[in-house]
């Protein structure tokens, strides 16, 4: 089997994997918000490009300052709550009776705390983490 078409194939496999599971997170968002303690799970998507993680974290209807981020070793938490709706009498509505949106992503490598970018528009957070650099130590073998 010749090298090129190796390539194709992992590549069409991840490809596959990355459709599937957009496929099984965006069944689950629609899930009773009660499984998740109140809260709705957030659809987000991550990518690996030239050195950063991108990662994008769909909160509608919540405002920045209502967002909890915390990013630790190769995991990102985000807890959002909604704003508050323009009508006092909204408040009774089902997204209102929610807690709002939280989930922990598990992140495919570990990144560099100190250069992570955040930005949120139109109900999505955008984040850019850097990829750590590996650390170890190199043991002389007597």
């Amino acid at each position: 089997m010749s090298r090129g078409f190796s390539e194709d194939v992992s590549r069409i496999a991840r490809e596959l994997a990355e459709k599937i599971r957009e496929a099984v997170e965006a069944s689950l968002s629609v899930v009773p918000p009660t499984i998740y303690g109140g809260y709705r799970r957030p659809i987000t998507e991550i990518r690996v490009e030239n050195g950063y993680i991108y990662l994008l974290v769909e909160l509608p209807g919540c405002g920045r300052d209502n967002i909890s981020l915390t990013v630790e070793g190769r995991e990102v938490e985000v807890e959002a709550r909604y704003s508050d709706p323009p009508f006092p009498e909204m408040r009774g509505m089902s997204r209102y009776r929610d807690g709002g949106f939280r989930r922990r992503i598990d992140l495919p490598h570990s990144v560099d705390t100190s250069d992570i970018q955040a930005k949120y528009a139109d109900g999505v957070l955008y984040l850019r983490l850097k990829l750590a650099q590996p650390s170890g130590t190199r043991v002389k073998i007597e």
